[in-house]
C-alpha cells in the first residue's frame, strides 16, 4: 500500500481498501480518488500531501490515495463520478464525499471529521 517517502496509503486493491478501513479504529480515513490526467488533481495533490504530513492532522487521519485507472473496484464502489474526489470514512462508513479541487474546503471537512 505506503511506498517510497509517502505520508499516505496508496489504494490499489478492493482488498487494500477493505484493511485499511477495517484497521483505522476510530481515526477519520480520508481517500482521495484522482487521475494523472486530471488537471484540478494536479493541482490539489500538493495540499493533499501538505495535510499528510501535519503531525497534529496525521495523528488522527489516515490519508490514502487511489488512482481511479488502477482502482476502478474502489472507485465503483465509492460511487466515485469525477476527480479529484474524496471520500471521508470513520470505520467501516462513509460520512461525508465532495468533488472538486477546492484546498479549503479539503482542511474544513477535514477539520470537522478528525
Amino acid at each position: 500500500m505506503a511506498s517510497g517517502h509517502e505520508t499516505f496509503s496508496c489504494l490499489r486493491s478492493k482488498q487494500d481498501f477493505d484493511s485499511i478501513l477495517s484497521t483505522s479504529g476510530d481515526k477519520l480515513v480520508v481517500i482521495y480518488f484522482s487521475a494523472t490526467w486530471c488537471g484540478p488533481c494536479r493541482s490539489i495533490s500538493p495540499e493533499f500531501e501538505t495535510l499528510s504530513k501535519d503531525p497534529e492532522i496525521a495523528s488522527n487521519v489516515v490519508f490514502c490515495k487511489a488512482d481511479v485507472d488502477e482502482a476502478s473496484e474502489i472507485a465503483e464502489e465509492c460511487e466515485v463520478q469525477c476527480m479529484p474526489t474524496f471520500c471521508f470514512f470513520r470505520g467501516e462508513s462513509k460520512i461525508y464525499q465532495f468533488s472538486g479541487g477546492n484546498k479549503g474546503r479539503l482542511r474544513e471537512y477535514i477539520a470537522k471529521y478528525k
